[in-house]
């Protein structure tokens, strides 16, 4: 029986999805996603379970819909119950959210078509603790209209090399499709928002949110952090297409941090 799961973690304890190695074994003393979760459906289901995911996302990096699959021999427990089930067997930053049985041959990581990234970040004289692990601050001044245009030229299908951290799988093709980019003002999470016209300590969020057919590794951190650099007045919004044709990884801005990306949605 093949069983999807979809679900909501917060990373920023967990050293990403993906379970990690160490001179080719699992080391254990680094907690992932994925090994927690292989862990509690194993112990739910009186199997060793192993379940592949949507995505490999990054330590620190978070998840609002996420989907991942595995196969299991027991079928006392309905499919669509094993959500309810597990969810007292694994900690409070990862909710199971739904689980229902789907064909034999589904794969969460092949057979998705396209996933939507959002990056939250926001400036202001001061940083805000409670968004340490949440959202990534910028001191400086950011002109919203040039991070728009910048992130408009990121739409269509482009080589995206200059946008991929070193680490990538050696060889894969670097093209990728990007079906929709934006960068929008949005409320203050968490506090409420001041709406004083003089105020310096003002902070001001905004939401950069991505979706395309896939994406190389760091590929929408370093798409957050170019946008950011053009609101800054680093380069200009009209240089993407130069920097995207140019496959020059030092051609664009930096790298954000992991903390305000976040994972929000697999298309399938």
């Amino acid at each position: 029986m093949n069983i999807a799961l979809f679900l909501e973690y917060d990373g920023s304890e967990f050293y990403g999805w993906q379970i990690q190695n160490k001179n080719g074994e699992v080391a254990e003393n680094l907690p992932t996603v994925q090994g927690v979760l292989n862990r509690a459906l194993s112990e739910l289901l009186g199997e060793k379970i192993e379940v592949a995911g949507s995505s490999r996302t990054d330590a620190g990096v978070h998840a609002t819909k996420y989907c991942a699959s595995f196969h299991t021999a027991n079928e006392l427990i309905p499919p669509e119950r094993i959500a309810e089930a597990v969810r007292h067997l694994l900690p409070e930053t990862i909710v199971v959210k739904s689980s229902a049985k789907v064909p034999d041959e589904f794969h969460a990581r092949f057979d998705c078509k396209g996933k939507t990234y959002r990056y939250i970040f926001y400036t202001g004289k001061t940083a805000l603790p409670l968004l340490r692990n949440r959202a990534w601050y910028i001191k400086s001044e950011l002109h919203i209209n040039k991070m728009q245009k910048a992130v408009s030229h990121y739409v269509g299908s482009h080589f995206f090399d200059a946008f991929m951290a070193a680490g990538a799988t050696p060889g894969a093709t670097t093209e990728r499709t990007i079906f929709s980019a934006q960068i929008k003002e949005i409320p203050a999470p968490c506090y409420e928002q001041d709406t004083g016209e003089n105020n310096e300590n003002k902070n001001r969020f905004y939401c950069f949110e991505v979706t395309g057919d896939g994406f190389l590794y760091n590929m929408v951190r370093i798409m957050a952090g170019t946008a950011v650099y053009a609101g800054m007045g680093k380069i200009l919004p009209n240089d993407i297409p130069k920097i995207i044709e140019s496959r020059d990884r030092r051609k664009a801005g930096i790298t954000a941090p992991p903390q305000g990306l976040y994972l929000a949605d697999v298309l399938y």
